[in-house]
Formats: C-alpha cells, structure tokens, sequence
C-alpha cells in the first residue's frame, strides 16, 4: 500500500508484487531492485542506508531511534511515535514497526523487519532491501521504482502521473491518489483506499483487494473479480450486484443500490449508508465506520468487519462469522448467539450481555459494556474506547482489544486474548494471560505484566509503570506507551506501534 500524499513521477512499470506504501515517505533515492518491499508507514526519518535489510516489514508512525538497529532479527512491526534512547540490537522476532520514527542510525542487516509505515524520510538507498512490507502514507519518490519485486500495497494520497499498466500484484492503493491513467489488464491489485479519483473504468480488473476511503467512481464496477476491500468515502451510482470476492468497503461509502447476492465483499468500512437490505450477503468481510444499517442483518454469512460509527436497530442474531465490527456502533439489542463475529471497532454501546458469543473476533474503539463479558469464547480484538465494568474473567481467545478501554477488573486467566489497542486503563493485575495477541493504543496498565506469555500486539498510549520481564511473544505494541521499566528477557516481540517512550533498556 502506498498511502497518504505520495507524489510519483515516475513509472511503476514492472513493479511486481508492490504491497504497500504508505503516508509521507520522503525518498530521493532509487528503489531499484527492492525485493518483497511491503509496508513502509508514517513519518520515518532514516538518514542512513536501509541497505541490505532482508524482509523489514512495518516500520510505523514516529519512532526515535538514536542507535543502531543491527542485526534484529524478524522485527515485525513498531509502530507510531517511540522514543528508544538505547539500542535495539539483538532483538529477536520483533515483527512491525510503525507511523513516525527517527532512525539516525543505519538499520543494516535487521531481517525480515516487517512493515514501514508513515511519514519516513529516508534520504540514502534502500537497494537491496529483501522482503520489505508495506511502504505506507504520503510517501515522495523521485526517483523509479523500476524492478521493484513483491512490494505491496501503496496507500494513501498517491499522485502517480504515469501509467499503472502492467502491474502485477500491486497490492493495496490507499487514500487520495490521482490515476490519471486506465488501470486495465492490472493483475491482482490489491487495495486501493482512501481518496482515489478514477476517471476510467475499472472494468475487468482481476483480484484488485481494496478499494478504500473517499473514491470517486463513475463507471459500473460489474464483472469485477476478486475486488477485495472498497475503503471510506466511496460514491457508488451503479449496483454492485454480482460482484465477487470484493472484499473491504471501508468509510462513507454511498450505495444506492442492493448488495444482495455479494460473494465474499470482504469489509465494508466507515462511513458507509446501506438503505436497502444486506440479507444473504456470503462472506461481507468488514464493515467500517459510521454505517447506517436501517434493516436486518440477519442471515449474513462471514460478513467480517464492522468498523466505526455503526447503527445498528435491529438484533445481529444468528449472524454468522461477522468479522469485524469496529468504531461508533450503538447495538440496542442483544449480540447473544453471534457465531464468529470478527473485530468490533470505535464508540460501541452495548446494553446487554454478550454471553456465549462464540469467535467474536476484533471490538474496537470506545465501546461501553456495562454487562459481563464472560464465557465469550474466542472473541479475539477489542478495540478502541471500551469501557468494561465487570470482569473480563475466562475470556477465551478475545483477540484484540483497542483504543480507550477501561477495565476495572481482573484480565486474569484470559487465554489467547489477541489485540488490545488504543486507549485501555487497566488497573489490576494482567497477570497469567496466555497469548494475548496485539494491547493497542492508549492503556494505563499500573499492575504489573509479570508472566504474560505469547503478548500480540500492544497499541497506541500505554502507561506501564511495571516491569515488562518476561514477557514471551509479544507481538505488537502500538502507539504512545510510556515504559519506565525494562522490557528485559522479552523474547519474540511482535509489534510495537505509535508513540511509545521507552526510557530504559530494550
């Protein structure tokens, strides 16, 4: 994914397999011969050589790192604003880092780092780069990206003058790009999100992915195979109907038109006013961000995510494998019986018990649940603004949580809980949590994380005033953590995301 303000001026040609590039990357030096990029997101500042960096991953959002980087191994993704004084030499699996870091150091030789992303400035060449990610978020590249192998996605605000033409497995374009030019005989595309302005058809367009935020599209997408996501703010004046495998509809999307017999649409995200029934919708994926939905859902088969500023009056029983709903949902009704719901995103209200729902999958983003959450089984992510009253006790398999919970209570003997994100305030004791996946964005954690094995992700403002020792597998920490403990004997850190200040020894 390229995404968020990327200005291009030269050809993609030959890009094989891109992936993602994402949000304000400043690059003045050739991408040539980058192998496996991926993504590269949000406000990286790298003044040295990426060279010969093997599979990186996602770098994301904000990250100071004074020291050298060397010889990491499987990094993973670190993610939005971190403050590392000391040396992250040595660190093994860490995954992806992420959105806004400042490496002044050479991060030569870190293997299979994961995802880069968001506004990075990287002024010296990353020829060489093996297996990199995603390049995310306003990224600016003078020069070619000629002969760029298995990239991944572009997102985000991209202005490509040139032609896409025979761009194999580009992977997702994201938010705001100018395409000029007819993007036909492209061959598994991917994603493309967020603000795009297409004048041409998208007819016959193979595996595209995701089409995200804010597209104009003034031709029918019929006969469009293997879409993948449609992302945030989309005008659609033509029926979707037969489309297959679409994949994400994210944020603000307008459709007048049915969305019945859908196959796999995947998610449908933020923002998105559906005035006519989604019954029999197989395999919808997520559905994201201020959602109107004035009918039932019931019968829905694998919708996937829900995401974002969600309305929902009718009951969501017996939806099956839902997704994710995520961001602003108001569910008057019960969610008893939801059978592998996915990801539940931002500002949900649920008044009622969420007992027995089985597989949830990801809740995300300010939700208030004044009921207990036991005996959910395999709930997966949470995230974003939860407010959970009662005890969080023998959650299965949750997922991940994210953005602005409160958690009163114990998390003791949560298995396999996934992602916790964005905005949690813990404080009691996380002890004894197996696998808990991806804690993003936001979480006071007071007690002490002792013995918490196989972590995923953790995100966006932490606070923890405790000793992370310990911890096995942590999988991704996102976004504004405040460490002021050691993060010793940490083996296997997954993601690390946005905004975190670790004053002492990684």
């Amino acid at each position: 994914m390229y995404q968020e303000h990327c200005n291009i001026s030269t050809a993609l040609e030959y890009i094989n397999n891109i992936g993602m590039y994402q949000q304000h990357w400043d690059i003045s030096t050739a991408f040539e011969y980058i192998n496996n990029i991926g993504m590269y997101q949000q406000h990286w500042n790298v003044s040295t050589a990426l060279a010969y960096i093997i599979r990186i991953g996602i770098y994301q959002q904000h990250w100071n790192v004074s020291k050298a980087l060397k010889y990491i191994n499987s990094i993973g993704i670190y993610q939005q604003q971190w403050n590392a004084s000391r040396a992250l030499a040595y660190i093994n699996s860490i995954k992806i880092y992420q959105q806004h870091w400042n490496v002044s150091t050479a991060l030569a030789y870190i293997i299979r780092i994961g995802i880069y992303q968001q506004h990075w400035n990287v002024s010296t060449a990353l020829k060489y780069i093996n297996n990199i990610g995603m390049y995310q978020q306003t990224w600016h590249i003078s020069a070619a990206l000629e002969y760029i192998n298995n990239t991944g996605m572009y997102q985000q605000h991209c202005n490509i003058s040139t032609a896409l033409e025979y761009i194999n497995n580009m992977g997702m374009y994201q938010e705001h790009w100018h395409i000029s030019t007819a993007l036909e005989s492209i061959n598994n595309n991917g994603m493309y999100q967020q603000h795009w302005d297409i004048s041409t058809a998208l007819e016959y367009i193979n595996n595209i992915g995701m089409y995200q935020e804010h597209w104009h599209i003034s031709t029918a997408l019929e006969s469009i195979n293997n879409n993948g996501m449609y992302q945030q703010h989309w005008d659609i004046s033509t029926a979707l109907e037969y489309i297959n495998n679409i994949g994400m509809y994210q944020q603000t999307w307008h459709i007048s038109a049915a969305l019945e017999y859908i196959n796999n649409t995947g998610m449908y995200q933020q923002h998105c006013n559906i005035s006519t029934a989604l019954e029999y919708i197989n395999n919808i994926g997520m559905y994201q961000e201020h959602c109107n939905i004035s009918t039932a859902l019931e019968y829905i088969n694998n919708i996937g995510m829900y995401q974002q500023h969600w309305d929902i009056s009718t009951a969501l029983e017996y939806i099956n494998n839902i997704g994710m709903y995520q961001q602003h949902w108001n569910v008057s009704t019960a969610l008893a019986y939801i059978i592998r719901i996915g990801i539940y995103q931002q500002h949900w209200n649920v008044s009622k018990a969420l007992k027995y729902i089985n597989s949830i999958g990801i809740y995300q983003q300010q939700w208030n649940a004044s009921r207990a959450l036991a005996y959910i089984n395999s709930i997966k992510i949470y995230q974003q603004h939860w407010n959970v009253s009662t005890a969080l006790a023998y959650i299965i398999r949750i997922g991940i949580y994210q953005q602005h919970w409160n958690v009163s209570t114990a998390l003791k003997y949560i298995n396999s809980i996934g992602i916790y994100q964005q905005h949690w305030n813990v404080s009691t004791a996380l002890k004894y949590i197996n696998s808990i996946g991806i804690y993003q964005q936001h979480w006071n954690v007071s007690a002490d994380l002792a013995h918490i094995s196989s972590f995923g992700i953790y995100q966006q403002h932490w606070n923890v005033s405790t000793a992370l020792k310990y911890i096995n597998s942590i999988g991704i920490y996102q976004q504004h953590w405040n460490v002021s403990a050691d993060l010793a004997h940490i083996s296997s850190f997954g993601i690390y995301q946005q905004h975190w200040n670790v004053s002492t020894a990684l």
